[in-house]
């Protein structure tokens, strides 16, 4: 249920024992749990799995199978955004109905333990595609919102140009999301990826080795 994820991320923000640390994490609990509400009044639309224009676009693929911890796997594919081609209020909306659309596909509110995983596609992209304000536009709404949702995010293949805007979105992140993130580069970054992963995740052809095997 959505409260664990919350319990849970308030749990690890604690100090750890005593009544009054008890009372500070239900209390902390009970204010997140009526933050998201107001949210999601707001925000999230009626029809929570209402098409946003954006899954037109294709930026965003689920993958077919399931990691080694069995999580779903999606795949944002960076060389098909431009930043400024849409506004960010709509971008948030298109991440809201993913999420959305995650929870009740995968069922990932039926235990405290459910999340999903996100691959950044690299492979093609360049400079024209970075676009850190919108990472800075998102990321706070998946953290406040979602908490726990997102299990691991996969960056491949990194290079110098891409630390210049990892560099400025990472200080606007807690610590605990910036554990998730896993960032591939060198020559076997493919392989590197597969053997991440794991699983049955079947990965799409820009990020299966040359060879053609994925792992």
């Amino acid at each position: 249920m959505r409260v664990h994820r919350y319990t849970r991320t308030c749990i690890k923000g604690s100090r750890g024992g005593g009544e009054d640390e008890v009372t500070g994490v239900v209390l902390a609990v009970i204010a997140r749990l009526g933050a998201t509400a107001c949210w999601r009044v707001q925000v999230v639309p009626p029809h929570t799995l209402q098409e946003s224009r954006r899954s037109t676009l294709q930026e965003v693929e689920w993958l077919d199978g399931r990691d080694s911890f069995g999580r779903p796997t999606a795949v944002f594919y960076a060389d098909r955004h431009f930043p400024g081609e849409i506004e960010q209020s709509e971008w948030v909306r298109f991440v809201i109905h993913n999420a959305e659309a995650a929870v009740l596909r995968y069922g990932l509110n039926e235990g405290p333990g459910g999340q999903f995983n996100l691959i950044v596609d690299r492979s093609s992209s360049g400079i024209r595609n970075q676009d850190p304000a919108l990472a800075l536009a998102v990321l706070p709404t998946v953290q406040d919102h979602y908490p726990g949702l997102l299990g691991r995010v996969f960056i491949a293949p990194i290079n110098p140009i891409f630390y210049l805007a990892w560099n400025v979105v990472r200080l606007f992140l807690k610590p605990a999301t910036i554990q998730k993130f896993e960032l591939l580069r060198g020559g076997d970054w493919q392989r590197q990826l597969s053997d991440s992963i794991g699983g049955d995740v079947r990965l799409p052809p820009s990020l299966v080795s040359s060879d053609g095997t994925e792992s």
